[in-house]
């Protein structure tokens, strides 16, 4: 896999990886305290992307709706 892994991703991978090297010096709740992080990190991010994403679309909705009346004007 050349792509380079998304911020999201390493997020995971880094949380995971703590939660994994320190299961044997910390009980499960801190464990699973680590492995929170890295899904409250990862949903923190994919929010954000969607949000972008939404505004992304909103302006080529804006844009549609001054090409279609700039062409319904036209006739």
């Amino acid at each position: 896999m050349t792509d380079k892994l998304p911020t999201w991703a390493w997020a995971v991978i880094l949380a995971v990886a703590i939660a994994i090297g320190y299961s044997d010096i910390f009980d499960d709740q801190t464990v699973f305290f680590f492995l929170g992080i890295g899904v409250a990190v990862y949903l923190g991010i994919k929010i954000d992307e969607a949000k972008n994403e939404v505004e992304d679309l909103k302006r080529r909705l804006e844009d549609a709706e001054r090409r279609l009346d700039r062409v319904l004007i036209g006739q």
